[in-house]
């Protein structure tokens, strides 16, 4: 449902150009992150194909693991994405944290309680907008309990700690 919002906040705010230039930057970091673990993604330290001037360009529509940062500076943010998170600039809540992850699984289990079940499984973000931005009836045919997003599920190493 996440990945729902974000197509259509991305299609009622952004212009025809906008929209083709969003989807570049998704193609390209897709290119470089897909079937990437958790440890190898946060090695890559690659910025989200979101990202607008320094900006989130889809912020009142961002996904539950988003919302659970808040930065009080940009820079900090840059410092972060390079190397690590400060602690005193980049706060990640655990409540807030815990509270979005659980609403999430709540989700998780809800949607695979349905009549078809829908796939519910974790996604990478940036490859599960690609195929709901490009996939004809993307929406109805998940809700059907096709496996659209097959190809996005998010690659999990059972032997890998996250960073």
């Amino acid at each position: 449902p996440e990945v729902f919002k974000l197509v259509r906040f991305l299609q009622a705010t952004l212009s025809p150009v906008d929209l083709d230039l969003a989807l570049a930057r998704l193609r390209k970091l897709d290119r470089e992150t897909r079937g990437a673990t958790v440890r190898t993604r946060y090695s890559l330290r690659l910025s989200c194909a979101l990202l607008v001037d320094d900006r989130c360009s889809v912020y009142p529509a961002r996904p539950f693991p988003c919302a659970a940062s808040t930065s009080f500076d940009v820079d900090a943010c840059k410092r972060a994405q390079r190397h690590g998170f400060d602690r005193v600039y980049v706060v990640q809540e655990k409540a807030r944290k815990v509270a979005f992850f659980e609403v999430q699984g709540g989700i998780a289990l809800g949607l695979s309680s349905l009549s078809p079940p829908v796939d519910s499984a974790p996604l990478e973000l940036t490859a599960a907008l690609l195929v709901a931005l490009e996939t004809h009836n993307v929406e109805s045919r998940w809700l059907a309990g096709e496996p659209v997003f097959a190809t996005a599920h998010f690659a999990f190493d059972p032997d890998e700690a996250l960073p």
